[in-house]
Formats: C-alpha cells, sequence, structure tokens
C-alpha cells in the first residue's frame, strides 16, 4: 500500500514511518519539521519525507497514494491554548481539507489520529466510542469537529476512520518530555525523585507509541467494512490510571527515586478512562503488546543511550509548546505558525 503520513517527523509519526515500512508498506511523508531539534536518533528510512505544510496541501500532493494517516496537528492541550484560533485553523480546517483533497485525488483509505481527550470529564466508568463527549480545551473541540466533518466526507470510494488515541509514551526517534509517563520518568532518572503538579486524581488512558502506530498499521490492512468510517478509542483498558498512579509506577521502577509530596490544591478537571473492546473485536490480531511498567523500563534505558540530563528537563527542545514559543520569539514563526522568510526548510514563504 502506498501510505502518505502528514505530521511524519513527529513523536508518533517517526515511529509510524518505519513501522509501515517494515510491514512492507510503501511510505512518504510530510512535516513541518518545527521539533527538528527533538531529533535523538537518525533513523534509516527509505520513505520519501518532505517539509510542508498541510494547509498549503494540493491535490496533486496526494495523487497516487493509496492511503492517508493524517498525524499533523499542534499535538496537546498547552500548545492548542496558545493561539486558539491557529488550533482550530490546523486541527479542524486543515485536516477537514486534507481529507476533501484526498478524496478529490482518488485516496481510498484515510485514518484520522484523533484523540481521547475529546471525551473531557467523566472518570465514574470506562467510556466507550458511543459514549458523549465533553471537550474541554481547543485542542479537543477542534478534534471533535473534525472528526464530525470528515465523517460526512465518507462515501463507497473513500473510507475514514477515526482514532481517539490514549495519552502515549515510550522512546522515539523525535522525542517529547511533555507527556506524563516520559516526564515522570525523566525526573525520576535525573533527579532522583518524581513531583505531581496538582493533586494527581485524574485519570488518563495511556498506550506506548509502539502500540498506538500498530493500531494505525492493523486499521488500514483491515477490510474496509471492518473499519469505514468507524471511531475506535485506541489503547488498553488496563492502561487507564490516575496521574498519582503513574507516579507510583515510575518511582516503583526507577531504584533510588522518591515520589516528593505535592504542595498543589489544583485539581485537573480533565479525567477520563476508555474501554477498549470495539477495536480488539473488531480486529482480533491487534495486541496490546506493552504496559506502563514495560515503558517506564524502556524509557530508563533510552534516557541513559541519549545522554538525557537534568539540564534537558529544563531546556525547550523536548518541550513542543516551549519550542513554538521559542521558534516566535526568534522571528522563525510568525502568529500563524508559518515559517517565516528563509527558516521555512520547504522553501515557501508566508
Amino acid at each position: 500500500m502506498r501510505v502518505l503520513v502528514t505530521g511524519s517527523a513527529g513523536y508518533v509519526g517517526a515511529v509510524l514511518v518505519r513501522s509501515l515500512e517494515l510491514s512492507g508498506h510503501d511510505v512518504a511523508g510530510v512535516d513541518t519539521q518545527f521539533f527538528r531539534d527533538a531529533l535523538v536518533a537518525d533513523e534509516k528510512s527509505g520513505a520519501r519525507v518532505r517539509p510542508g505544510d498541510v494547509r498549503r496541501f494540493e491535490v496533486s500532493d496526494l495523487r497516487d497514494v493509496d492511503a492517508v494517516v493524517d498525524l499533523a496537528a499542534l499535538c496537546n492541550d498547552p500548545l492548542g491554548g496558545l493561539n486558539p484560533s491557529v488550533t482550530f485553523e490546523v486541527n479542524h480546517l486543515a485536516a477537514v481539507r486534507t481529507a476533501r483533497l484526498a478524496r478529490q485525488a482518488g485516496v481510498s483509505r484515510f485514518v484520522f489520529s484523533s484523540s481521547c481527550s475529546i471525551y473531557g470529564l467523566n472518570s465514574r466508568h470506562p467510556l466507550t466510542e458511543s459514549d458523549p463527549v465533553r471537550p474541554l480545551t481547543p485542542y479537543a473541540e477542534a478534534k471533535h469537529l473534525a472528526e464530525q466533518d470528515i465523517a460526512r466526507l465518507a462515501d463507497g470510494d473513500f473510507s475514514p476512520t477515526f482514532l481517539r488515541n490514549a495519552t502515549a509514551y515510550g522512546p522515539s526517534p523525535s522525542f517529547r518530555l511533555d507527556l506524563v509517563v516520559n516526564y515522570q520518568t525523566a525526573l525520576a532518572v535525573t533527579r532522583k525523585e518524581v513531583r505531581l503538579r496538582d493533586d494527581g486524581l485524574a485519570w488518563r488512558p495511556f498506550v506506548h507509541v509502539e502500540d498506538l502506530c500498530a493500531a494505525v498499521r492493523a486499521v488500514l490492512e483491515a477490510s474496509r467494512e471492518i473499519v469505514h468510517n468507524q471511531v475506535f478509542n485506541v489503547g488498553p483498558s488496563e492502561d487507564c490510571h490516575r496521574i498519582r498512579e503513574i507516579a507510583e509506577l515510575v518511582v516503583a521502577g526507577v531504584p533510588g527515586a522518591e515520589l516528593k509530596a505535592t504542595k498543589e490544591a489544583q485539581h485537573d478537571a480533565r479525567s477520563y478512562r476508555i474501554d477498549d473492546a470495539k477495536i480488539r473485536q473488531a480486529i482480533p490480531g491487534l495486541i496490546w503488546r506493552k504496559r506502563v511498567p514495560n515503558g517506564i523500563s524502556e524509557l530508563v534505558d533510552f534516557y541513559q543511550s541519549i545522554g538525557l540530563s537534568e539540564e534537558d528537563l529544563a531546556s525547550t527542545r523536548f518541550d513542543r509548546l516551549a519550542t513554538v514559543i521559542g521558534h516566535q520569539r526568534a522571528g522563525r514563526l510568525n502568529s500563524r505558525l508559518y515559517w517565516a522568510a528563509g527558516c521555512d526548510p520547504s522553501g515557501n514563504h508566508s
């Protein structure tokens, strides 16, 4: 299958491109290259990856493609809150436009990377795909709107699928520390302590980045009638934890680390658990191979291999929001998050 991955150089994209290649797919990628300084490993890849912004896509960019995996987005709540109008422009309008252009270009399969964060507030029971959503942030609201509008494009020739991903963790060539498991493990490794930023009572579902990519691959390879215009939660139900529980797992997995009491009385209103039964029943061959304790052990070894230091925790390199703000302050990105003249790796000018 000829697959185009948008956001191909990001945290998930860098893992996904390699995963698809190893499965025999012909892979191409497009990425803005905002986070090129977060690269910690030079992955050998035969994929044709080029710099570019999905907001500038034309039909010609999607010709001769069997499937699109749309990962391109402002990737979390903090970054999404930097400029909500731009978040809706990228995460909603550009995603729908990409899907519409893909349909015009004759692309048959479209996998949209959504998020479990659209569930918002409901920790009383694990949520299924048919439960109401309550997006609480611009990031989550934009993802929900994109799901709705892309679903309306589905027809006999164009088959979208929507993956509501849990919070990812684990090693990636394009690394992030602004993810709960990754950051808390980094604290434990470098400072031998973990501190919560709030009361730690909020629930989150978690998924190893490799398992997330396995789900994308499984959906692409599944029969059309199984995944056509379907929404799937992505992540094991068993790996839904309170944030405090994640801290405790990190302490248990990193020798010498301690959990320090927090003075913060704040509570994170975003709290939800998920039920993964639908995707497991639809695609029986999909197996979640990693759990959070496995990921913590992997991260400990990974941090040693890349020489992660305490200075890295304070730098902007592995934090998506801080990186974007740094680009803006240096004049490399404008207010709408387009590269300034002379900075755009694709050679375009805003």
